[in-house]
């Protein structure tokens, strides 16, 4: 009916925290598996097939998508942020292109996990 109290001091705290760290396997270099993808063919084959494109990117997104992405954020055709400001960036390109009335036919490079499409 009642549950345990568990008191920890410091040091045994730390020596838990110790041992866990021994078994975390990380990337050094803090390298993202997933944002690593975006290398050199990727942003080649953006730039060849997506040139009129918006382009949205992480910040930790490696040298050649952030910089393609940074780019694209100067002429006022991307941005480079957190998720939230990817989203609120779609968000008002399509809100800008729906007061226009116009067809406009919008793409968005998102170069970031693959998870983050909504509807």
């Amino acid at each position: 009916m009642f549950g345990m109290v568990l008191i920890l001091t410091w040091v045994q705290i730390l020596n838990s925290i110790r041992s866990l760290l021994k078994r975390l396997h990380y990337y050094q270099d803090g390298n993202c598996i997933v944002h690593d993808m975006f290398g050199h063919e990727v942003v080649e084959r953006i730039k060849e097939l997506y040139c009129d494109a918006f382009l949205t990117a992480h910040f930790e997104v490696p040298g050649e998508m952030f910089s393609l992405a940074m780019e694209a954020k100067r002429r006022g055709m991307g941005v480079v942020g957190s998720t939230q400001n990817i989203l609120d960036f779609i968000k008002n390109q399509v809100q800008k292109a729906l007061d226009r009335d116009t067809d406009d036919h919008l793409q968005f490079v998102l170069g970031t996990e693959s998870g983050m499409l909504t509807p």
